[in-house]
């Protein structure tokens, strides 16, 4: 064999196998599948759960301060094998439910829509807020 030849082969097959390594790198790069980052959805709402049979503002109603910028929807269902359920709106600064199951369990699913601000401060409902079982997509203006 031709000692000259002998760099060219060498070269030759240095980068065939190469080639073939980065072909193959290749494939399974392309076979990794591309993470997703799941958004929750656009209205996600803010969901607080209350106890009626403490002491409050009423028997079958709630009450809590809020800021909005309009009307805001909201949706509320008996946490129990009944599962009464009502629906409504409120704007201002004072909400007010009513309507509600005296002496039951509920949670209040508030829409994120035109709600900016959730405080109960001292108000005559506070011990009746048990849980906030989600804080949705609210944009809030203040947590204070």
């Amino acid at each position: 064999m031709n000692k000259s030849r002998l760099p060219k082969i060498f070269f030759f097959c240095s980068f065939f196998f190469l080639s073939l390594f980065a072909v193959k790198a290749n494939a399974i790069e392309k076979e990794k599948p591309t993470p997703t980052i799941s958004q929750p959805p656009v209205d996600t709402p803010f969901i607080t759960r209350w106890d009626l049979t403490k002491t409050g503002s009423g028997a079958n109603q709630i009450s809590f301060e809020v800021e909005t910028s309009g009307d805001v929807s909201f949706t509320w269902q008996e946490v129990s094998s009944s599962s009464t359920t009502g629906t409504g709106t409120f704007s201002g600064n004072t909400a007010t439910i009513t309507g509600l199951p005296v002496g039951a369990t509920i949670d209040l699913s508030i829409s994120p829509t035109n709600l900016q601000r959730f405080f109960i401060n001292n108000g005559a409902d506070k011990a009746r807020l048990i849980d906030v079982r989600q804080w949705g997509t609210t944009t809030w203006t203040s947590m204070n």
